[in-house]
């Protein structure tokens, strides 16, 4: 088979005629073909789900609260010497969260 760069030219030429009045067609096609495209990639993206292991990474990691003995003693005295510290705390058991 031979091929030479003007038998090539020689067949393009007519399709190029051919095509140029639906150029417009085309272009428009390939417009919204790349618009699907888009759209597309916006919904995967948005849609996705972390995995477990980017959860676990993400999450702040807390240690428990370390309280030494004769701290623990001191609350303990000061919770029996004065009521209005007895009752806070018995409060603070009850509803953590109330301020």
């Amino acid at each position: 088979m031979n091929l030479d760069i003007k038998d090539i030219q020689a067949k393009i030429v007519p399709l190029i005629n051919k095509l140029r009045k639906y150029f417009g067609f085309i272009v428009i096609l390939i417009m919204l073909g790349l618009f699907g495209f888009v759209v597309n990639q916006i919904r995967t993206y948005a849609t996705a789900e972390p995995s477990e292991d980017a959860i676990i990474e993400s999450l702040p990691s807390t240690g428990a609260v370390k309280i030494d003995s004769e701290t623990a003693s001191t609350i303990q005295k000061l919770e029996s010497t004065n009521i209005d510290v007895e009752t806070l705390f018995n409060e603070a058991r009850d509803n953590p969260f109330q301020e």
